[in-house]
């Protein structure tokens, strides 16, 4: 799994880094040092979480030399710092790659953490989007309620056997098998939103825990999968 990384711990860690590292290659090399065990997924997941602390720490170094010019006695300098702003106000926001499941992976990962569990597997990803509006907008579309999933995973999770791997300090439950199999199938496009999320792990193969709590609660018809499908065009 992933270390967390901070600009500070790439500071601190890497003595070829001696503010934030710009080269791409330097980039990697650090991220890759702190996940040599981690899928694929996380590392994107990781990426992300870094290219966004770069963006605030860079946002916070132009304010400060901001703030240096509008109190220095250089009317030039008190100037341009009032023209920076003012453009800022002006310009339209920067649009900032997301995906739309980011969350949803963020929270699965905390629901395995929270509980102790040493890997996150797809009944984490359905508790996940039970607090998602779309996806909990589509399950009682076809019925049920997030309550009622909540309820019918924690089911499944007591007759699981967990695996013995050990979840290092500051680190996140890897993705198991079966969560890997959903967000990653082998005969179609790994899902890009929420809704998808959920019938990707309807489809799941077992044993799987959120696919056998979903089935516990009736939604094992191809009228399920055709209701949720349906609500992707909404």
């Amino acid at each position: 799994m992933i270390q967390r990384i901070s600009i500070d711990a790439a500071e601190e860690t890497d003595q070829n880094v001696s503010m934030i590292p710009m080269s791409l290659h330097q980039l990697i090399a650090i991220l890759d040092s702190r996940s040599l065990e981690a899928s694929p997924l996380d590392r994107i997941a990781e990426a992300q979480r870094y290219a966004h602390e770069m963006n605030d720490l860079g946002s916070a170094l132009i304010g400060h030399y901001i703030d240096q010019a509008r109190k220095s006695g250089d009317p030039r300098a008190r100037e341009a710092a009032h023209e920076h702003e003012e453009g800022a106000k002006e310009a339209p926001a920067s649009p900032q790659f997301k995906n739309p499941l980011d969350d949803v992976l963020d929270t699965a990962q905390q629901q395995a953490l929270d509980r102790g569990h040493n890997e996150t597997d797809t009944g984490h990803l359905l508790i996940a989007l039970t607090y998602n509006e779309a996806a909990a907008a589509a399950l009682e579309s076809v019925g049920t309620s997030p309550e009622a999933v909540r309820s019918a995973v924690e089911e499944r999770w007591a007759a699981k056997t967990w695996s013995r791997h050990p979840v290092l300090p500051g680190e996140f439950p890897a993705f198991g098998l079966d969560a890997g199999q959903a967000l990653r199938p082998a005969d179609g496009a790994a899902p890009d939103t929420p809704v998808r999320l959920l019938l990707a792990i309807l489809a799941c193969l077992p044993p799987a825990p959120g696919r056998e709590a979903l089935h516990a609660l009736g939604l094992t018809s191809r009228a399920a999968a055709r209701t949720l499908s349906r609500s992707l065009a909404k």
